[in-house]
């Protein structure tokens, strides 16, 4: 019987320690910053409005641009051929 109870306390013990290592590291998981990349062929200035509907949009999420996510524009100004070099800028950034 002595034994039993010796042995469950080790056990619990190990189980303690165990846990005891491996919650910090949980809680001080860096968070990560999404990225949000938009390719338009429109310009700025006519996409300005969607734009902004969307950040209002995350911001209802609460979501924090820099913290949480970080967009990204590329606007093509009705040009199709720039739309391969534009996408080539967002893959890179």
């Amino acid at each position: 019987m002595v034994s039993q109870v010796r042995r469950r306390r080790f056990l619990l013990a190990v189980c303690a320690g165990s846990l005891s290592a491996w919650l910090p590291a949980l809680a001080q998981q860096e968070k990560r910053v999404r990225r949000i990349g938009y390719l338009g062929l429109s310009s700025a200035q006519t996409m300005a409005y969607f734009i902004a509907a969307f950040h209002a949009g995350m911001e209802e999420l609460r979501w924090v641009e820099g913290r949480d996510y970080a967009f990204d524009a590329r606007h093509g100004n009705g040009i199709p051929q720039a739309t391969g070099g534009l996408a080539a800028e967002l893959i890179a950034t």
